[in-house]
């Protein structure tokens, strides 16, 4: 079975970085929610060196590893419930590094925005002067 095929038989988002080729799904993945984390070393993959970390996750993932002539590492984990994409990591024992994203379903909450400033209150408007008519008061005419 190829990498491809390991990553596509679990419902993964197969993930490369530095030749490390492992999967990581289901990805969106609901709030809270499982993931899991899956590798062949003998298929593209490395001995997991370090656990999966990430931001979107709410502890690291541990690698359980399978001994043989084809040895393989799986591990499953809870992801936050803040929606958004985030990117998980691990180094393999030989030093590389590798990288996937998974995505947590929902919309993320909108970065706060400052309130704007209220506008200084300008000065208040004077009072309208009333104006008077002009006609025959004003003018001095006409006969009594």
């Amino acid at each position: 079975m190829g990498a491809a095929a390991l990553v596509a038989g679990i419902g993964t988002t197969p993930a490369q970085a530095d030749e490390v080729l492992w999967g990581i799904g289901p990805s969106p993945v609901q709030p809270g929610g499982q993931i899991h984390v899956s590798m062949r070393a003998w298929a593209g993959g490395c001995a997991p060196g370090t656990p999966v970390t990430s931001p979107g996750l709410v502890a690291p993932i541990k690698w359980q590893g399978e001994a043989g002539n084809f040895p393989s590492y799986t591990g499953t984990g809870t992801v936050v419930k803040k929606p958004g994409k985030y990117v998980a990591t691990f180094t393999c024992q030989s030093g590389k590094k590798a990288s996937a994203t998974f995505v947590v379903a929902g919309t993320p909450a909108p970065d706060p925005t400052p309130t704007p400033a209220k506008p200084k209150p300008t000065a208040k408007p004077k009072p309208q002067v009333a104006v008077k008519p002009k006609g025959a008061p004003q003018t001095g005419g006409g006969e009594q």
